[in-house]
């Protein structure tokens, strides 16, 4: 069952749009992103998971944020340098395939949200902003990420890390895929209806 929307009056913001079915949407997005990349990282020959100092988990969130064009920094004794994994890495997979995913996916939950909507008739503007609503569960997961899969070895002027460069996380992981892509799926079903 959807959620109930109507327009007009003086509602706020936040009472027209389905802010808890975009949280929602959005952590399912996050979640189903990482798992499609460890899946196509497991199912690739030429990638070995988990064979450094970093756990396969990391790594699968390394390729996660870079396939949202956020870079992976490298920081060893206070010198640092950014690359993006999946530009860099050598797959048997094409590189797209690893663009696609989350692009593909936060159009679909961005669609799959505005359909949950039963009694709303939206313009495409209203769409594109229900759409939008998938960053509420998306952001904060694309922030936990960041030191989630950052690893950190040594200590003092020895030490070593390596993670999602916080800023491009942020922007690109966080905000910038899930308010484009979402709202691109909230248009798409403006336009089927």
């Amino acid at each position: 069952m959807g959620a109930t929307r109507r327009g007009g009056g003086s509602q706020s913001l936040t009472d027209k749009l389905p802010v808890v079915e975009g949280a929602v949407a959005g952590v399912a997005a996050y979640v189903v992103g990482l798992i499609l990349i460890f899946f196509l990282l497991t199912i690739d020959s030429d990638v070995e998971l988990g064979t450094g100092e970093a756990g396969t988990i990391d790594e699968v969130g390394w390729f996660f944020y870079s396939s949202h064009f956020a870079n992976i920094e490298v920081s060893f004794a206070g010198e640092s340098s950014s690359e993006n994994l999946v530009s860099q890495a050598s797959t048997q997979i094409p590189e797209p395939v690893f663009y696609l995913i989350p692009i593909v996916i936060l159009i679909a939950v961005g669609y799959f949200v505005v359909s949950t909507l039963d009694t709303w008739n939206p313009s495409a503007s209203d769409c594109a902003q229900a759409g939008a609503t998938v960053v509420v569960g998306y952001l904060p997961l694309a922030l936990v990420g960041v030191f989630l899969f950052t690893v950190s070895q040594g200590g003092g002027a020895g030490e070593a890390s390596t993670g999602p460069e916080l800023l491009t996380a942020v922007l690109l992981v966080g905000l910038l895929f899930p308010l484009l892509f979402g709202s691109i799926g909230g248009v798409l079903y403006s336009q089927t209806e």
